[in-house]
């Protein structure tokens, strides 16, 4: 019945909505896929029809999943900067599981731009940029990040920090590994202050 409704629509939004909702209701998820695009096709600024649409193609195509979760990313960026962020997270995931760390550590810089004190982002850069930029200019990225997170964070991305230039820069390394002890330290004495009070 709703897909008759959406037919005999003509505005474009409410086609749009009446594809989604029937969509909901459908069992097979190419069928879902499909309608969900053609609801997109009438509504492209959909935020609710493309994460719906991202998670069904996951499912089939990874690669193109990230894709649309840009998108949706891309479309809350102005409005909701903390579910961009949170977009751009997932497919920054989806990328990496794809094998396209460059891309997923993109992403993650990408959300830290709009929520710098983004945790998992740091953490997905950690697992992606060690093959793809030098260890100093990671340590300079999770150093910077650091002193922005509460304490005990920090001190995790100082400890990473202190890993990745303990060869090349032996001494930074002991300053950082300092740091990050302090901090952890500092982080888990009873009455201390967190960075943001």
């Amino acid at each position: 019945m709703l897909r008759q409704r959406a037919a005999g629509s003509i505005e474009a939004t409410e086609r749009a909505h009446l594809k989604m909702r029937t969509a909901l209701l459908l069992s097979d998820p190419l069928e879902q896929e499909q309608l969900l695009s053609e609801a997109l096709a009438d509504n492209p600024g959909d935020a609710a029809a493309i994460a719906l649409h991202a998670r069904l193609v996951t499912q089939r195509d990874p690669g193109s999943a990230a894709e649309r979760f840009i998108a949706l990313g891309e479309a809350l960026e102005t409005h909701a900067p903390d579910e961009a962020a949170a977009h751009y997270l997932e497919a920054g995931v989806w990328h990496e599981r794809a094998g396209g760390r460059a891309e997923a550590a993109a992403l993650a810089q990408r959300a830290l731009k709009l929520v710098p004190k983004h945790l998992p982002a740091l953490r997905l850069l950690t697992r992606t940029l060690p093959g793809l930029m030098a260890g100093d200019q990671l340590a300079d990225l999770l150093e910077h990040a650091s002193v922005q997170l509460p304490r005990a964070i920090g001190a995790e991305l100082l400890a990473r920090a202190a890993a990745l230039v303990s060869e090349a820069e032996p001494e930074r390394s002991i300053a950082l590994a300092r740091r990050a002890a302090e901090s952890a330290h500092e982080g888990w004495r009873p009455g201390a202050r967190s960075p943001s009070s």
